[in-house]
């Protein structure tokens, strides 16, 4: 039961890194949105992900999942899952009639959340 509350605020934690810095993007000029090279975004979202992993190091070095193994499969599914996440942001945003930006997409999404959770995964304790 302990794995699965370790397993969740990992999630709710990128969720909410990665939803704040979709707010910042759409409004920012600087935004890798705003760049026409596709190969240029996903460097930066995968970057810019990494980098907000080492930043929360700062402030919570320990992993929140205590076990190894759970640590290099959450690894993967916590990006999945967020890439959903921000994947059905997308289609609701365009449901509106309003437009996306990159991040709002699932490989954008999983990038920036693979980024994250590869530099907590590397350096927390």
């Amino acid at each position: 039961m302990e794995f699965l509350v370790e397993i969740v605020i990992e999630i709710i934690l990128q969720i909410a890194l990665e939803l704040g810095f979709e707010f910042t993007f759409r409004n920012s000029k600087l935004s890798p949105a705003k760049i026409d090279s596709k190969l240029f975004s996903l460097f930066s979202y995968a970057f810019l992900g990494f980098g907000i992993g080492c930043i929360t190091l700062v402030f919570h070095r320990e992993h929140f999942i205590t076990n190894l193994t759970l640590r290099k499969i959450n690894l993967l599914i916590t990006p999945l899952i967020l890439g959903y996440i921000m994947s059905y942001r997308g289609k609701v945003i365009r449901k509106r009639g309003d437009e996306t930006i990159r991040l709002e997409t699932f490989g954008y999404g999983f990038l920036f959340a693979f980024g994250l959770g590869l530099a907590r995964y590397l350096w927390g304790k």
